[in-house]
């Protein structure tokens, strides 16, 4: 009896001493599951807002180096002034880069610039600039001459055939003075005027049907030299974000002449903001040309963010109308579709007319913080007068491409378009599309 009243009195014992603790371990159990549950909302919350770091790897560190060395022009003095680039030409060139000269800092507001680029189809350019810009305006006088050994040419208007590939050259000297102006919030107006002679000829490829013997009496434009005098301006608003930065007001300084493309570059970085550009230019002929031309551009983007800025849709529109006196207006004048930058399921220069629309959309993600996925659909028409502009026969393009950045800047892209005519892949450096 003795030994079972002690085993009933240890029982005891210990549910007192278990019955006592119950108030003190209840809040200390309540505690560890609160501390839990709030160390589970912080994970989530993290979650959420995940986003890349904003101190660069070495890997980003790498690419943002040699953008600022080839893409971006060899950083503010390069070697003795001295640096690479990459591309330089318009589409069409090939592969294509060169040297600059530019032996000042462009801290110091005194702009001194000298470029020599080929490409791999035998284009070359050699050109300069000289002239004073600050963050918020720029003056300057440029000159250059441009090679371009074979330009595409598949006949006048939307309905031009594939198969009638044609080529022709010309070599364009350009003369000229600019102004740009940055008023605040965004809003820029800039002006220009230039002195132009443009000498056409044969094209390089002699598998390839020179455009004079293929549309014979189409290009009377290919038979003789012109000579015109462009003066003209425009006014934009500027809200990207990220936007061009320096690469914006360099690109603004650039010789614009009408055998450049007027369609402004969407930066591959860029994930909000909106930008707008109204352009009219007119083209003197003289020493004898007998075409004279006005042009206006108007042109649009759009971005749209979600997923804080993970994901984005892109918008571009733009539109060129071409008034002249002749019936005929210089081949090498007009806007064109297709290739890299505008129609990416079509072959470069596809399509060219007086007139011209186009819409680009871009679905992009990010799948890595170097890296973009985009989704695309483009959509385009030329035409000689405004009546002509159908909606309902707009040529279209689409597919899918990968974007390279760093540091908030586009490095390069590879896209691969699908039309009606076929696959076109096109890899580009730069830092925009």
């Amino acid at each position: 009896m003795d030994r079972s009243a002690h085993r009933w009195k240890t029982v005891l014992h210990r549910w007192s001493l278990l019955l006592l603790a119950l108030p003190i371990a209840a809040p200390v159990a309540g505690q560890d599951a609160g501390r839990a549950a709030s160390l589970r909302a912080e994970r989530l919350v993290k979650a959420a807002d995940l986003r890349p770091s904003e101190s660069p790897g070495r890997l980003e560190r790498l690419f943002g180096r040699a953008e600022r060395r080839v893409v971006g022009g060899g950083g503010p003095t390069g070697i003795f002034g001295f640096s690479p680039i990459a591309g330089g030409l318009k589409p069409g060139a090939g592969l294509s880069g060169g040297v600059r000269f530019a032996p000042f800092s462009p801290d110091r507001g005194l702009l001194v610039e000298a470029d020599a680029v080929a490409g791999t189809r035998r284009y070359w350019s050699v050109s300069g600039r000289a002239g004073y810009r600050t963050a918020r305006h720029a003056v300057l006088g440029y000159a250059r001459h441009w090679h371009l050994a074979g330009e595409r040419f598949y006949g006048r208007g939307p309905n031009s055939n594939r198969d009638d590939r044609s080529e022709y050259r010309l070599d364009e000297s350009v003369a000229g003075s600019l102004f740009h102006l940055s008023i605040g919030a965004g809003f820029q107006v800039g002006g220009r005027a230039a002195y132009q002679v443009a000498r056409p000829g044969p094209g390089r490829d002699a598998d390839v049907p020179d455009a004079v013997d293929t549309f014979s009496g189409e290009v009377p434009s290919l038979l003789a030299d012109s000579r015109h005098v462009a003066a003209g301006g425009w006014i934009a608003i500027d809200r990207r974000d990220p936007g061009l930065g320096s690469d914006g007001m360099h690109a603004s300084l650039q010789a614009l002449t009408p055998t450049e493309m007027d369609i402004s570059g969407m930066p591959l970085a860029t994930d909000r903001g909106v930008y707008a550009k109204v352009e009219l230019t007119h083209y003197v002929g003289v020493g004898g040309t007998p075409y004279d031309l006005s042009r206006l551009v108007a042109q649009s983007q759009q971005y749209v963010p979600f997923r804080r800025g993970r994901n984005v849709f892109a918008f571009r529109e733009y539109l060129a109308l071409t008034g002249a006196d002749a019936e005929h207006v210089p081949i090498f004048m007009m806007p064109t579709l297709g290739g890299a930058y505008t129609l990416r399921g079509y072959e470069l220069f596809r399509f060219s007319d007086r007139s011209a629309f186009l819409f680009n959309a871009e679905y992009r993600w990010q799948i890595w913080h170097l890296l973009d996925m985009a989704l695309f659909l483009d959509a385009g028409q030329v035409f000689s007068e405004a009546r002509d502009l159908s909606f309902g026969h707009l040529h279209v393009s689409y597919g899918v491409g990968i974007r390279l950045r760093a540091f908030d800047r586009g490095i390069g892209r590879i896209d691969l378009g699908r039309s009606e005519e076929g696959t076109q892949i096109h890899v580009r450096l730069g830092t925009t599309f």
